[in-house]
């Protein structure tokens, strides 16, 4: 597997591992068979998750998934657009249990934040964001399309979205319009399927209109700084975060490769103390973070923490 600079930052190891423990090492020659319906569980063996998370492309990390009309696409909210406010509601998703499941696996379905009513699921392979499609209980292919498994990123990193009931097929973006289409062999197919769970861009407006109150004071950026007490191994400290915020530390290399996201959670007092594994080429590697906040002179939009450059050995 190639290394950080340049390459792919991370093993496939965890890509391998999950085919391997569900027993579906035949997806990688795209001969699997769908399973019957009968083969989908009506409950799923899925740990509690609630989260609330953006997601941005991994080829395309200026663009986030996000509903257009319910039809699901890769937007670029930086674009000259009135209604970019908007559009980061359209980009904020709650991410629960999955309706359904295959063999127990464990399953996340995915619902608008702006809109609850409605959930990302597939038909005619497109992605969408639908309605309970009967009265206020979802049919059991409504379960079933709207199910996916999260999981490693197919590229190596983050995450990529299996289907439930067509577990040979994976989302992924074509033209900037998301599909649910059958796995390639192939880099590009591998990327266009890998996402990274990103803070939500929904939070970066307040939710009541705060106009008539004065300015706010300019906020408090983060600060971190960056060690590396072993080969390949760094140590992220940082304060100034919001206290008990998932914060997301950004690492980035000199040959602009994709950015690497890791996440952890800010204490009580707003530290973060983390410890890192990089595989790496020699070179220099870029480290920042951010909690969610909004920052408008930023070209991402959110406020970032100074920026540390380390050399990877």
């Amino acid at each position: 597997m190639k290394k950080f600079g340049g390459k792919y930052a991370m093993s496939n190891y965890c890509h391998f591992y999950c085919i391997v423990s569900i027993k579906f090492i035949a997806i990688l020659a795209a001969s699997v068979a769908i399973p019957s319906t009968s083969a989908i569980a009506q409950e799923c063996n899925s740990v509690s998750l609630w989260e609330q998370n953006s997601f941005s492309s991994l080829n395309f990390s200026e663009r986030y998934i996000r509903h257009s009309s319910f039809l699901a696409y890769l937007s670029d909210p930086r674009l000259p657009n009135p209604n970019t406010k908007v559009e980061f509601e359209d980009a904020t998703f709650d991410v629960l249990p999955g309706f359904s499941c295959r063999q127990n696996i464990p399953s996340v379905s995915i619902r608008s934040r702006n809109y609850p009513k409605r959930w990302m699921r597939h038909s005619f392979w497109r992605i969408r964001f639908d309605e309970y499609d009967q009265g206020a209980q979802p049919s059991d292919l409504f379960k079933e399309d709207a199910s996916f498994e999260m999981v490693p990123g197919l590229a190596g990193q983050c995450v990529s979205f299996r289907s439930v009931n067509y577990p040979d097929r994976y989302i992924r973006h074509r033209n900037f319009e998301l599909w649910l289409d059958v796995l390639e062999n192939t880099d590009l197919f591998r990327r266009d399927a890998t996402f990274c769970k990103q803070p939500p861009r929904a939070g970066y407006y307040r939710a009541t209109d705060e106009s008539s109150k004065p300015p706010d004071t300019p906020p408090t950026i983060p600060t971190i700084s960056v060690s590396l007490p072993q080969s390949q191994t760094f140590l992220v400290q940082g304060s100034g975060f919001l206290p008990g915020k998932q914060v997301a530390i950004r690492i980035a290399d000199d040959a602009l490769n994709p950015n690497l996201f890791y996440y952890t959670t800010a204490t009580a007092n707003g530290s973060i103390n983390m410890t890192l594994s990089i595989p790496c080429s020699p070179g220099r590697l870029y480290f920042s973070a951010n909690d969610g906040r909004q920052n408008s002179s930023d070209r991402t939009g959110m406020l970032w923490s100074n920026t540390v450059t380390l050399s990877c050995q």
